[in-house]
């Protein structure tokens, strides 16, 4: 019974971080300028607020796309990741070998002129996710040196890694994991202006980009930080009488 508390207390307070998380998200999304895109792209910093905060939203305007190198799929933004997992006696170790991102010049233009945006840091995107999954090296894959292979281009990892001094074993198992921003008719952006008048990543927070218009955005992450915040703490206070119950039975 006290496992069974101090794991629905777990819960909760997860559910409560997340609704921290939400809560200051959307204290942001109140409190960041927001401003026309032409008025973004000709007046810069005289629109922007403390930091060069600012946000705008508009239709998407793209000069082509990036194709993501797993799935080859057209996008305005990808993520490639691939981490790996390996043991060693008891010890356990898991290390990011690759995290790949590349974006495509794109703007917003609410018909007042295009501001445009520098996506290649990432950010807090509405990315879809087109490929998962893990793999690891046979006998003769090791023995012969040919590369671990993910996904119908051929998308390859190579033996004898080395990541931050570690020596990645040829029993680590891989997982490549591939993410894209698909085009879209519309976004809201929040960011920080650059000097060039773009909007990309702030050094304090990440780069937002939604399909969902400002006041539908503010509005649902509002109301996500109101449920996690109330089923946090209701679930929390659940797990503590449960293992209080526990412990004093055990």
């Amino acid at each position: 019974m006290l496992g069974i508390g101090v794991l629905v207390l777990f819960i909760g307070g997860l559910a409560l971080i997340g609704g921290i998380v939400q809560r200051v998200r959307s204290g942001r999304l109140a409190s960041t300028a927001f401003a026309k895109t032409g008025d973004v792209a000709s007046k810069g910093s005289a629109v922007a607020g403390d930091k060069g905060a600012i946000s705008t939203e508009g239709r998407v305007v793209a000069n082509g796309m990036v194709t993501a190198p797993v799935t080859g799929t057209d996008c305005l933004f990808y993520e490639t990741i691939v981490t790996a997992t390996w043991k060693v006696g008891d010890a356990s170790f898991t290390e990011r070998v690759t995290d790949e991102r590349l974006a495509a010049q794109f703007g917003v233009d609410d018909g007042s002129g295009t501001v445009w945006v520098d996506a290649s840091k990432g950010g807090d995107f509405d990315t879809k996710q087109v490929f998962k999954k893990k793999d690891s090296r046979g006998l003769m894959s090791a023995l012969t040196g040919k590369p671990l292979t993910f996904g119908d281009r051929g998308f390859s990892v190579p033996q004898g890694l080395r990541v931050n001094g570690k020596l990645i074993p040829d029993s680590a198992e891989f997982e490549v994991t591939e993410r894209c921003l698909m085009p879209a008719e519309h976004f809201y952006v929040n960011g920080k202006l650059d000097a060039q008048n773009r909007i990309g990543s702030p050094s304090w927070t990440a780069l937002i980009l939604s399909t969902k218009k400002r006041e539908e955005l503010m509005a649902s992450t509002a109301q996500w930080s109101k449920y996690l915040l109330m089923g946090g703490g209701a679930t929390s206070a659940a797990g503590a009488v449960v293992a209080a119950v526990g412990a004093m039975m055990g």
